[in-house]
């Protein structure tokens, strides 16, 4: 008979700090034999709402190029 591992909550965090071109890169890989299942990702930034330029994300699944 075959049994399904109960899903774990993925609580991964980590932060950087930009540089004067406003970019920088988070890295999350999992363990070996494992894979993640993601549903949701938050960020946030201490930068004002009023101040600009307005902070964006990119999320990447794979390679960081356009398509992943």
């Amino acid at each position: 008979m075959a049994t399904e591992m109960a899903g774990q909550q993925l609580d991964e965090n980590d932060h950087v700090t930009l540089d004067a071109s406003g970019n920088g890169t988070v890295t999350f890989q999992p363990d070996a034999f494992r894979t993640w299942n993601v549903t949701s990702i938050n960020v946030r930034t201490t930068q004002g709402v009023t101040q600009t330029p307005v902070p964006q994300v990119t999320v990447y699944l794979g390679d960081k190029s356009p398509g992943q």
